[in-house]
């Protein structure tokens, strides 16, 4: 459409455009730059783009202005194609990807020597619009010559960020407060909009170690470097047993700065950008990639540490759930849980891809200071730090129901340090976190102190196989039985129990591996001296509300498979002549209490129990225990009759799933000549 290369209304944007103090509005430019852009002839494209750009409307740019700049040559393309698409064929010979290309050439003119900031945006506006149109659209050469300027802006944006040679990402970024309308806050917005798009070989060509350092600033800077609940104490009460947060306070004033901050609100994309920086400086250098990997946990754990004090501090930490808060502070607590799990979330994006590259560089790249384990350590220490917002997940444990980003970043963190055999990572972790836990001010009962225990046994049961047993007796068993009877906390009851449950079976595995390890010299191992005191703790808490059914029958059966594994028949018998006992006193209660009264509820799952041991007894057991199955059985179903099925299901669950081949017939001749009212009796049965 020529007429409009010379209208009054595009002369009159020109003009404007070039004035000192332009009046002309914001939404004006916005609407008619694209509109114009799109229906001008050439080489009015490049006219009009000249002018915006050296237009003294950006004197001082703000983020606002710097998004509907995107936005505009964003659609700018968008009405290009579709004018091109429109145009009559018959008057031109050009392709409508020749045309596009040439379009896009004239706009490049204009910019030539515009701000760079203000190119980025351009540029990025127009990837952004090759993108929305899919790959057809224009070149591939125009497309990798729009990619190398948009490098190139970014290039000399960060240049000009700092030129100071200490630390500046840190000190560019972390001395000024975070204002959505700095320079930095701008460059990363047009980064993790724009650079996404660029290829990997595009990508590569940046600083990508000076971009992390500027993304890892802007994180930090978004979560107030950790000071999201500065002055919590001093902003929070209680009233009527309920916590009351000061809506007038300096905390909600902080709270809203946070969540007003642009960086916070595209933590993801932000948090993605980093990850992929760090991705491709491990790919380039992993010499600097691992001095920026050390230096970026270290950050992290700083910043977590400073939360959790703050958290501690604040009333808002005992407060058990949403009953226990105000009313009016419901929905101030409910930013700040949303801000520190983003915290938790961006975090996670970033240790992944730490993780994925440490697991694979090759150990002669790491230098004598720094070491895989020591990375890991430093994340563990961190994330130990985040134990109260994890466990609003679910916490770490294996069976637990926290999501797996969480787990997967946990246990290849866990992984690293159990395979490095040559320091003592391992221990060292476990000192920390059992010195953490020991120099705690927190009651015992509190939510904090409660969550960073089930993390800590956690930990310390994944990395049981990598300890000494003097460590895990004189050090880790002390902590851990303080908890096998704490069921008002069911996550660290339950947590104790597996962490007991993993000595058995490390030792069990070692045992198989080195049978005459302790044979030698008649010294007890480990399993063996734990066996007597775990057995009386799952007696204990094979009551009603403490282990369940399937917990008891797994923790037993475990113990008794793994101390049979040493060969000491005497000890598995004597294990499991406490539960022959405690089956045997519920019975002599029954009778004393009301020969009526029904023991079916406390009787069922230790007669379960009993079932699960037939497949973990030694041959030399095996009669016994079938044997006192079938005595129980007997006297259950006179009384109950209805139960037969469950056990039923249990023993022929046991019979085909877990009995082992050289029991097998033994047992399954048990089980159709004395259970199903056969005349031969168990005790004539050759055992091979």
């Amino acid at each position: 459409m020529a007429s409009l290369t010379i209208d009054r209304a595009y002369t009159n944007l020109l003009e404007h455009l070039q004035r000192p103090k332009p009046t002309i509005s914001l939404d004006t430019v916005f609407s008619s730059v694209p509109y114009y852009l799109s229906h001008l002839t050439l080489p009015h494209p490049t006219q009009l783009t000249a002018f915006f750009i050296s237009s003294a409307l950006w004197k001082e740019l703000t983020l606002e202005q710097l998004k509907s700049i995107i936005t505009a040559f964003r659609f700018a393309v968008h009405s290009k194609h579709s004018e091109i698409q429109k145009s009559d064929r018959w008057f031109t010979i050009r392709t409508p990807q020749q045309q596009l290309v040439e379009w896009v050439q004239a706009i490049l003119k204009g910019i030539s020597r515009g701000d760079s900031q203000l190119k980025f945006c351009i540029l990025g506006g127009i990837l952004l619009g090759f993108d929305d149109l899919g790959e057809d659209t224009i070149s591939v050469w125009e497309k990798n010559r729009v990619e190398r300027q948009v490098v190139i802006a970014c290039t000399e944006i960060m240049d000009g960020l700092n030129d100071s040679d200490e630390d500046p990402w840190k000190k560019e970024f972390l001395s000024k407060k975070s204002d959505s309308d700095s320079r930095e806050v701008m460059f990363l917005y047009s980064c993790y909009t724009v650079l996404p798009l660029l290829d990997e070989e595009k990508f590569s060509a940046l600083n990508v170690q000076k971009l992390a350092y500027i993304t890892e600033g802007g994180i930090e800077s978004s979560f107030l470097s950790g000071r999201i609940l500065d002055s919590s104490r001093s902003s929070m009460s209680k009233e009527n047993n309920k916590v009351v947060i000061q809506l007038n306070s300096s905390l909600v004033k902080r709270i809203q700065s946070v969540l007003n901050n642009q960086l916070y609100r595209d933590a993801a994309p932000l948090a993605k950008l980093f990850a992929r920086c760090l991705s491709t400086l491990a790919n380039q250098n992993p010499r600097s990639a691992l001095e920026t990997f050390k230096i970026v946990v270290e950050e992290m754990e700083k910043l977590n540490s400073k939360v959790e004090k703050d958290w501690n501090d604040s009333i808002l930490s005992t407060a058990a759930s949403e009953d226990d808060i105000d009313d009016s502070s419901k929905p101030i607590s409910t930013d700040i849980w949303k801000i520190l799990k983003t915290l938790l979330f961006s975090q996670l994006m970033v240790l992944q891809t730490i993780l994925a590259s440490l697991i694979y560089f090759k150990p002669s790249i790491f230098p004598p200071h720094i070491s895989a384990a020591a990375i890991a350590h430093t994340i563990l220490r961190s994330m130990h730090n985040q134990a109260f917002i994890i466990s609003q997940f679910g916490g770490i444990a294996a069976i637990s129901d926290g999501f797996k980003e969480l787990k997967r970043v946990v246990y290849s963190t866990l992984d690293l340090i159990a395979a490095d055999s040559n320091s003592n990572q391992q221990a060292d972790l476990i000192d920390h976190l059992l010195s953490s836990l020991q120099r705690s001010q927190l009651p015992r009962d509190h939510a904090s102190y409660q969550a960073q225990t089930a993390f800590t046994l956690t930990v310390m049961e994944q990395l049981i196989t990598s300890l000494t047993d003097e460590t895990i007796e004189q050090k880790i068993i002390p902590f851990a039985i303080t908890y096998l009877d704490d069921t008002q906390h069911r996550d660290t009851f339950e947590s104790a129990h597996s962490f007991i449950l993993a000595i058995f079976t490390s030792q069990g595995k070692k045992q198989r591996l080195e049978p005459s390890s302790n044979a030698s010299d008649g010294v007890p191992s480990l399993s063996e001296k734990l066996a007597p005191f775990y057995t009386s703790c799952l007696i204990r808490n094979s009551e009603e509300g403490r282990l369940t059914t399937d917990q008891l029958r797994l923790t037993f059966s475990n113990l008794i498979k793994n101390v049979s594994s040493s060969g000491n028949d005497a000890l598995a018998w004597f294990c499991i002549t406490p539960l022959l006992s405690h089956m045997d006193s519920h019975k002599k209660v029954k009778v004393v209490s009301s020969p009526e009264s029904s023991s079916s509820p406390m009787i069922m799952p230790l007669l379960l129990t009993l079932v699960s041991l037939m497949s973990c007894v030694p041959r030399l057991l095996l009669a016994n225990i079938l044997e006192e199955i079938r005595t129980r059985y007997q006297e259950l179903l006179a009384e109950h009759p209805s139960q037969r099925d469950e056990v039923n299901r249990a023993i022929l669950e046991q019979i085909m799933s877990q009995v082992g081949d050289l029991d097998k017939e033994i047992v399954l001749t048990w089980w159709t000549k004395d259970m199903r009212g056969g005349e031969e009796s168990y005790s004539n049965i050759v055992v091979y």
